[in-house]
């Protein structure tokens, strides 16, 4: 299975039908992989479509795959996220979240 499922700057119906696809065929360990980088590539663009989709990646990973060495790195990404959308609510939402993984 190629990388290039998950490595997509640009993002429409083909691409999530294409990743989501190929996502429940990979290992476990590459789905948690998958699920960051494509977020990170989608963060960059400004389409708020598509930041929703980088979000929702996100979210997935949170929900699936959660792992707590990694969460600080994928919640400054949500983050970024949701302030590129305007969501600024759901932004200091996961600044919460970021703060609290500190003090454990």
């Amino acid at each position: 299975m190629s990388t290039n499922w998950y490595n997509r700057s640009a993002w429409n119906d083909e691409a999530h039908l294409d990743f989501y696809k190929n996502y429940k065929l990979a290992p476990k360990e590459e789905q948690e992989k998958a699920l960051i980088i494509q977020a990170r590539l989608l963060s960059e663009n400004k389409d708020a479509t598509v930041l929703k989709a980088a979000e929702s990646l996100l979210l997935l990973w949170i929900a699936n795959h959660f792992d707590r060495k990694k969460a600080k790195d994928v919640y400054q990404l949500t983050i970024k996220v949701c302030k590129s959308m305007g969501d600024i609510d759901r932004a200091n939402q996961f600044e919460t979240y970021l703060k609290s993984l500190k003090h454990r």
